[in-house]
């Protein structure tokens, strides 16, 4: 009897040391393990293959390491609600500078094991960035109804054909910085072209699932995915236009005297580059397509950027207090030629993406 007790023991505590740790216990660890993270050192990142680079992108953008004196409150960890099998923990976190952000571990069952999904900061909680408003029909009809006011407006004499008549003369009076302007741009954006096409597979598949998801946060890929060819072009004009032109373009401009401009869009050309450089290898059909979408978006931003150019270069010939409302007026009127522009891209962006998926059966 006592033998049997003995067994009985012998084998309960063997079962207990098998037996796989409680998901408080791996959360915890993992926690541990993400504090115990090296920080960021660009120049040991400088020194690896672009395969590598390219491999650790997505984690690094997503969950980069902790700085340095980042601590972890582990005796006030919260279970959180997950998505069916799923098992989420919240912990305080202090950074460095007591900033307080909330740390999150998530968990998955496999295998009768719990497998670490994802350890980092909590993310915002955000929808779409694109308005709901943009999304339904009533937006759709009434983006065909503009461009067709649009087109009437142009046809017959109008305020748009003013506006439009004097910032073409504006350009004409700056011939030289526009001209400048739309070299330096677009010479950066063939840059990340070229640097795009000799980038290696694994960086091509990264930079496209960024780029996906990018599209997919905005909310765009719901309306291209409709079939919807006006509903798409109007978020693609919103995004483009308020987002792009007005916002991050004029508006800089604006507070920065045209300086800031070049550098924002000197940036963003060269990064919208990069993607593109992964079609060089497609039909000419494709090609052709894509040459003239960026013909005719991308000047919309070169347009609004030699508008602070030429901001900048009135304000120093005729002095800030006589110059300053001749240079803004010069900004502002580059506004009107990029809205056609972006209006006719817009369309054209939506038609040609989506009308080959209906027809095609795609």
């Amino acid at each position: 009897m006592r033998t049997f007790f003995l067994l009985v023991l012998f084998f309960g505590a063997a079962q207990a040391q098998n037996a796989p740790p409680r998901p408080e216990a791996v959360a915890d660890r993992a926690v541990r393990g993400w504090l115990a993270q090296p920080p960021l050192n660009p120049l040991a990142l400088s020194s690896r293959s672009p395969e590598e680079v390219c491999r650790e992108l997505p984690a690094l953008l997503d969950n980069p390491a902790p700085p340095a004196g980042t601590t972890v409150n582990f005796g006030n960890r919260v279970e959180r609600p997950g998505e069916g099998a799923a098992r989420r923990y919240t912990y305080p976190a202090t950074f460095p500078g007591e900033r307080l952000e909330v740390l999150e571990v998530t968990l998955r069952r496999s295998d009768g094991r719990w497998q670490v999904e994802r350890v980092g900061v909590q993310r915002a909680l955000q929808g779409p960035t694109i308005p709901d408003v943009l999304q339904g029909p009533t937006a759709a009809w009434g983006f065909g109804a503009l461009s067709a006011l649009l087109v009437y407006l142009l046809v017959r004499p109008s305020f748009f054909r003013r506006w439009l008549a004097e910032g073409w003369g504006y350009i004409r009076e700056h011939r030289r910085l526009t001209i400048a302007t739309i070299v330096v741009l677009y010479g950066l954006f063939s840059l990340g072209v070229v640097t795009g096409a000799n980038l290696p597979p694994v960086c091509a598949r990264t930079i496209t699932e960024l780029v996906e998801q990018g599209v997919a946060q905005l909310g765009a890929a719901q309306a291209y995915e409709s079939g919807n060819v006006a509903r798409a072009a109007v978020v693609t004009l919103y995004q483009n236009f308020v987002m792009g032109a007005v916002v991050t373009t004029y508006g800089v401009a604006f507070i920065s005297l045209g300086v800031l401009a070049y550098l924002v869009n000197g940036a963003r050309f060269l990064a919208l580059g990069l993607p593109f450089g992964f079609l060089t290898q497609a039909d000419p059909v494709t090609l052709i397509a894509v040459l003239i979408l960026i013909l005719v978006e991308l000047m919309a931003y070169v347009l609004v950027t030699a508008g602070g150019g030429m901001l900048l270069v009135t304000l120093v010939r005729k002095g800030f207090v006589a110059g300053l409302r001749p240079a803004f007026r010069k900004l502002t009127m580059m506004l009107p030629l990029a809205f056609l522009l972006l209006v006719v891209g817009a369309w054209y962006e939506a038609a040609v993406i989506i009308l080959p998926r209906l027809f095609g059966g795609g």
